[in-house]
């Protein structure tokens, strides 16, 4: 717990130049891997494709993590207080939609929403954690436990779009799909 905290200071001592520039930067790779077939080359098994959909999860929890030190600070911390932190999970799902719509449009990918449920789950999970090692009294065992749970909930996130593409092989994507 102490080093998850001593990260989280880490990102909040960082100039706001830099703060805006690592999630940028995130985002970019995020993009980059989207525009991309991705073939590596791994026997097409139900895990494989679960760990693909969890990897969701992930990229946009850091990225969600990278983007904290935007939001207006309570002395050492974040300020959970007001319309920031949900203006910043709003953003950070505007950017998993958008990412998305665009693999919509590159040969061998495809735009599901269940992927951005993923996206979402791992945004909001991340935001939770970090809301939970902002008390300094918290017991180890209780984040222990929401960690575990998170994880818990990640993964059944890209259960459900692994699920769905198992069964109807396109991502469930109602929006008009990007033209190249």
């Amino acid at each position: 717990m102490g080093a998850l905290r001593a990260i989280g200071r880490a990102l909040l001592r960082q100039p706001r130049w830099l703060a805006w520039a690592l999630p940028g930067l995130w985002l970019a790779g995020i993009w980059s891997l989207s525009t991309r077939t991705l073939d590596l080359d791994l026997p097409h098994r139900w895990w494989t494709a679960w760990l693909g959909n969890g990897l969701h999860a992930f990229e946009f929890g850091v990225l969600a993590i990278l983007s904290l030190p935007l939001l207006r600070r309570r002395g050492d911390w974040v300020d959970w207080r007001g319309p920031g932190p949900r203006c910043l999970a709003l953003g950070c799902i505007a950017c998993g939609l958008v990412d998305e719509w665009w693999q919509s449009g590159v040969a061998g990918r495809s735009a599901s929403l269940w992927d951005l449920l993923t996206d979402s789950v791992g945004i909001l999970v991340s935001m939770a954690m970090a809301f939970l090692l902002t008390d300094p009294a918290l017991p180890a065992r209780r984040l222990h436990r929401a960690i575990l749970i998170g994880i818990a909930l990640c993964a059944l996130a890209a259960a459900v779009a692994t699920a769905w593409d198992s069964f109807w092989e396109q991502g469930w994507w109602p929006l008009p799909r990007r033209q190249n």
